[in-house]
């Protein structure tokens, strides 16, 4: 059972916790395009995941949860399979 005032604000808290994922994933790819310019040409939407991430880092405007949403289900499943194949092809190169 949850407290009523964490009930009250479930969705907000969700919300929060999602968009600092995004936030993170975003500097992550970032990073790794930074790194390896390569890698970054076989990951679609990396501009648009990167652009996220500064929206949310720097508050240009309050996210939307329903873009959230639709990032975290859409967007981020594509972006996961292009890495984890990325990884497997040069682990030696991941420092893993």
């Amino acid at each position: 059972m949850m407290i009523p005032e964490i009930e009250q604000h479930r969705d907000q808290i969700i919300a929060i916790c999602e968009e600092y994922g995004l936030e993170r994933f975003g500097e992550t790819l970032r990073r790794l395009g930074n790194r390896d310019p390569n890698i970054a040409t076989l990951i679609p939407g990396i501009r648009q995941a990167i652009d996220q991430r500064n929206m949310i880092a720097h508050e240009y405007y309050e996210l939307e949860c329903d873009r959230v949403h639709w990032t975290r289900n859409h967007s981020i499943p594509g972006l996961r399979a292009v890495i984890d194949a990325s990884i497997a092809d040069h682990p030696e190169e991941m420092n893993l």
